[in-house]
């Protein structure tokens, strides 16, 4: 019985022992989930954001055999949280990947990555080719009103939940061959200047 009390802190340390970038910004954990809830980013939670956007681009500089050791670590951890809330929301917190905004001025390469919880590159700018070919989305997918200025590659993607592609641009190459979506696809009001492919 002490083991099940025991489960949930260890939960709380392995995250933390995973995400050992968010160890210096523990007082911005609650005002980061009030921020994702209700939009407004006071200094503590603008800090802890600042800090996941850098751990996420640090981690996906350092390849995908990195990433996707820390995203499997993430899926192991998500099991063993189970039902509880307020864990499973601090969970979430290290676990969706957040780039909005953001202008990739090179290639962007994701190819064959695991995004554990949602992936959100809203109004992000791709000024090389954007490669997402055989990515796994375990959360919601957003690309709304992003623009991919060279071609972009979403062949055999997998989205386990909603894409969001909703006033995207894509001014190349456009490959969505094999990709599967088990959620909404959406392409509403989304701009194709090139060569648009969605076989299979």
């Amino acid at each position: 019985m002490a083991s099940l009390f025991r489960l949930v802190p260890d939960a709380r340390a392995e995250l933390l022992q995973v995400n050992s970038w968010a160890l210096p910004h523990q007082a911005g954990f609650a005002a980061a989930q009030r921020a994702a809830r209700y939009g407004a980013a006071g200094p503590e939670a603008s800090a802890f954001m600042a800090a996941r956007r850098e751990a996420v681009l640090a981690r996906l500089g350092e390849g995908a055999a990195s990433w996707n050791g820390w995203a499997a670590e993430m899926m192991r951890l998500r099991g063993r949280i189970g039902a509880d809330g307020a864990l499973l929301a601090l969970w979430r917190l290290f676990a969706d990947v957040e780039l909005v905004d953001e202008i990739f001025e090179g290639d962007f390469n994701v190819a064959g990555i695991i995004f554990p919880a949602a992936a959100r590159f809203s109004g992000s700018a791709f000024c090389g080719d954007a490669w997402f070919s055989e990515a796994h989305v375990h959360g919601p997918a957003s690309f709304r009103d992003a623009s991919f200025r060279a071609d972009a590659f979403f062949d055999r993607a997998h989205f386990a939940g909603d894409a969001d592609f909703g006033a995207a641009t894509l001014h190349g190459t456009a490959e969505f061959r094999d990709m599967r979506c088990e959620g909404v696809a959406c392409f509403v009001e989304a701009e194709f200047v090139g060569d648009a492919w969605f076989r299979g």
